[in-house]
């Protein structure tokens, strides 16, 4: 079984690497490093993204990781995430869609009793995914001149990280891990004019981030069904390459390249948990500060930090073997508010979603887990566009006991 398990284990990651993009995504990931991931996984995004708290057998927490200690099995994990975007103005509306594998996740339960437990991977961080283009004409000299832009970009950051946790008392959970931050942001604009002496020009930029940062949690026991976590993560400046590319239609090319520092934003948060039975009821507020974030900040916008509310709820599947499918599958439901960190003439942009998910169960500890988010981005300037969204998020969990917990006198 454990052949197998590396096997499986080492498919995915090779095949885990190809990303798929389709006509773009959500157009206000065109500010900063783009659209923030906040924990990736099926399971706890049916839950609104609350994960602080939550102890969860049949996913990895990548939040907090205190977390970990609740993991009795050595556990690999590995996901798919699509979007489907509608943007929407007064007079138009666009479907946009990207999908991309959504990392990879071992988690090494080392000694149960004491809630240790190693855990490494690689996960998506943020996500880069618009096309836009708008047309104009404009008059210079008394000749018309009709102007096509269109502004491209893809790409993200990925964090790969190793940590661990550790249960020095039978109430406190602690956790830590090291991050590295990595990944590219590539962006495509193209000005086509026609008309009189008129010219085109397409300007290509290739961003290479690499850094890393540290995230730290703890988890507190006060009752036997109550449990309360919280998390930090700090970051050091990354190391930014930029390749620049201008081609034009009646000069020279140019290309150029640059080596500068980007700011990756702090984070905190702090969550609970409750259980009653079967049912599990979870909330948390995360916060990320972008106000030092200079990258990729263009003139009427401004970065502040990005709060986040989610609760969720969570009807437990039931763990014996002998059980019915329907009765060993876990449901998710839950529900988030935001404030993306793009404030646009000093106006926010408030994001609204509900979740639902369903853990099933496959083989033995093996499972099959799916998450569903239904939302919507409005701005708080009218003539911005909208969007509307929905995501499915799938991953697959495997489990093993490779590790005998320590006899103890």
């Amino acid at each position: 079984m454990k052949a197998k398990f590396l096997l499986l284990s080492s498919l995915i990651f090779v095949f885990g690497e190809f990303n798929g993009y389709a006509q773009g995504g959500s157009n206000y990931s065109i500010y900063g490093f783009g659209d923030i991931i906040h924990n990736s996984s099926a399971v706890y995004d049916a839950l609104g993204g609350s994960a602080i708290a939550v102890p969860k057998e049949n996913s990895i927490n990548l939040l907090n990781p205190a977390m970990w200690g609740f993991i009795s099995q050595t556990r690999i994990r590995a996901g798919y995430r699509f979007n489907q975007n509608l943007v929407q103005t007064e007079n138009a509306h666009l479907f946009q869609n990207n999908g991309k594998v959504d990392g990879i996740s071992y988690a090494l339960a080392i000694d149960t009793a004491k809630g240790a437990s190693i855990v490494f991977g690689f996960n998506t961080y943020t996500t880069v995914n618009y096309l836009i283009s708008k047309k104009s004409i404009v008059e210079i000299e008394g000749y018309q001149l009709y102007v096509d832009n269109q502004y491209q970009g893809s790409g993200g950051l990925s964090q790969a990280f190793i940590g661990a946790s550790f249960r020095p008392i039978s109430f406190l959970y602690l956790g830590a891990s090291l991050l590295g931050n990595f990944g590219t942001i590539n962006s495509y604009n193209r000005t086509l004019v026609t008309g009189s002496y008129a010219s085109s020009a397409i300007t290509e930029r290739n961003d290479y981030f690499l850094g890393m940062g540290y995230r730290f949690g703890l988890a507190v026991k006060p009752l036997e069904n109550l449990l309360i976590g919280w998390f930090t993560e700090t970051h050091h400046k990354a190391n930014l390459k930029s390749y620049i590319r201008n081609y034009y239609e009646l000069t020279l090319d140019t290309t150029f390249t640059t080596e500068s520092k980007a700011e990756i934003p702090t984070a905190y948060g702090f969550g609970f948990s409750y259980r009653n039975g079967r049912t599990l009821i979870t909330a948390d507020f995360v916060q990320r500060d972008f106000k030092k974030v200079a990258y990729n900040l263009p003139p009427r916008v401004e970065f502040q930090a990005e709060p986040k509310v989610s609760v969720g709820v969570s009807f437990l599947g039931s763990r014996s073997l002998f059980a019915s499918f329907a009765q060993r599958t876990t449901f998710n439901l839950g529900a988030y508010y935001k404030q993306l960190y793009a404030k646009i003439d000093g106006k926010s942009i408030d994001e609204y979603a509900f979740t639902f998910g369903f853990e099933f169960p496959i083989v033995g500890s093996a499972t099959l887990n799916a998450g569903f988010v239904f939302g919507g981005r409005i701005p708080q300037i009218s003539q911005l566009p909208k969007e509307y969204f929905g995501r499915m998020i799938l991953e697959i969990t495997l489990g093993e006991t490779w590790f005998v917990p320590f006899r103890r006198e």
